[in-house]
């Protein structure tokens, strides 16, 4: 996998949200090569109170891959 340059993160409701660009090299059952593009998001709750060790963690969502040929 490799990491793209980052953009800016994002902010909200007590909430960081980090997209970051990737691309992702795969082999297949089948033995083929792949490559996939697309970006990944992070998030974590900030240091407000009452935050626990377990929200303050970053957290990966769902991405979005597409094929690159």
């Amino acid at each position: 996998m490799t990491i793209e340059e980052l953009p800016a993160g994002d902010a909200g409701a007590g909430s960081v949200f980090q997209s970051v660009p990737v691309t992702i090299d795969a082999v297949l059952k089948s033995g083929e090569h792949q490559r996939f593009k697309g970006t990944s998001r992070f998030r974590r709750v900030n240091d407000v109170d009452g935050a626990t060790p377990t929200q303050r963690r970053w957290y990966i969502e769902p991405g979005k891959l597409v094929p690159v040929r």
